[in-house]
């Protein structure tokens, strides 16, 4: 369903990325593994329009998506939860959402079921995004992408900074969004979590795609682990 190609990018004369390839089916939930500076967010941005290709191909469902700005991007079906996450910190949990439907129709059966897949949301409706917790600014961030029903989501770094605990239910969530049929792409520098919840892993190291298994193929690849992922 999305696949990125001999993908290049860059920005002003420091070109990042080099040649990174994927691919990824409806339901798979996809780990852009590797340490800071190796190219995971450089190839975000890049996919969701926020920086110009210099090479490469990016296709969602047979349809380009290299080269389109944001909101073209984000109307074929693809939704950015950025690293930052960008909660809007002065409106409520319900408002964050609504903005997430940039279609501009009410959705109250699509807000139920987002709340449905992050429940500590819903005690928190009226609560400004500014109050709170990093744990639930992520899934608000997410819940905020999934409004406008998206075929793709791409998330930066999602655990980062969060306890165990919200950790794991992210994690369920976003299992469950996967058996849904949505197609998940993870950039994460943890090995760990990315053993527990990727179908499989893309390795990056120098911006290039350096690997592309299952985590127990990558439990093999001693050499893979000692170069790009161990300090």
């Amino acid at each position: 369903m999305f696949e990125i190609e001999n993908l290049q990018a860059g920005y002003g004369a420091t070109r990042i990325l080099e040649d990174v390839s994927l691919a990824a089916a409806a339901g798979e939930i996809i780990c852009l593994l590797g340490r800071n500076g190796a190219g995971k967010t450089t190839t975000m941005k890049t996919v969701m329009g926020l920086l110009p290709p210099r090479g490469g191909r990016i296709s969602l469902g047979g349809a380009r998506l290299g080269g389109l700005p944001p909101h073209a991007v984000a109307r074929r079906g693809v939704g950015y939860v950025p690293e930052e996450r960008a909660v809007f910190p002065s409106l409520t949990v319900a408002e964050n959402l609504v903005m997430g439907d940039w279609r501009g129709r009410p959705a109250p059966r699509k807000t139920d079921e987002i709340l449905g897949y992050f429940p500590r949301l819903r005690d928190k409706f009226g609560t400004r995004g500014a109050v709170l917790s990093g744990g639930e600014q992520q899934m608000l961030a997410i819940g905020r992408a999934l409004m406008a029903s998206p075929r793709l989501v791409l998330v930066d770094e999602p655990a980062e900074g969060l306890a165990p605990v919200v950790v794991q239910a992210l994690e369920e969530s976003f299992y469950r969004l996967a058996a849904a049929g949505l197609c998940i792409v993870i950039a994460e520098s943890k090995l760990a979590v990315a053993r527990r919840i990727a179908t499989r892993i893309h390795v990056m190291g120098k911006g290039r795609t350096v690997f592309a298994g299952t985590a127990a193929e990558l439990q093999d690849r001693h050499d893979i682990r000692r170069e790009f992922l161990e300090v």
